[in-house]
């Protein structure tokens, strides 16, 4: 297991815990700071299973090749808060 504090770890931890079906533990690697707070108890596990299933269907990735630094990878002209998966 991965840090959270990293994009892979966030990306690892997220997937492994998507993949159980674990929703509200996934749902805890988003940023659901757009949402009000009362809505992301029952929006963050729905938002988390959807995401999975686009991520399943639509991109590989290897999580090896994301950053494993809190800042991100400062080399590749994204933001330091963006992390290119796919």
């Amino acid at each position: 297991m991965y840090a959270d504090s990293t994009p892979r770890g966030a990306v690892y931890n997220f997937l492994s815990e998507a993949r159980r079906a674990n929703y509200a533990a996934a749902a805890t690697r988003l940023d659901l700071s757009a949402l009000p707070e009362a809505d992301r108890a029952q929006a963050g596990p729905a938002l988390a299973r959807q995401l999975k299933v686009v991520l399943d269907r639509s991109v590989w990735f290897d999580v090896e090749k994301l950053s494993d630094r809190p800042d991100g990878d400062r080399e590749d002209g994204l933001p330091a808060s963006a992390e290119r998966i796919g």
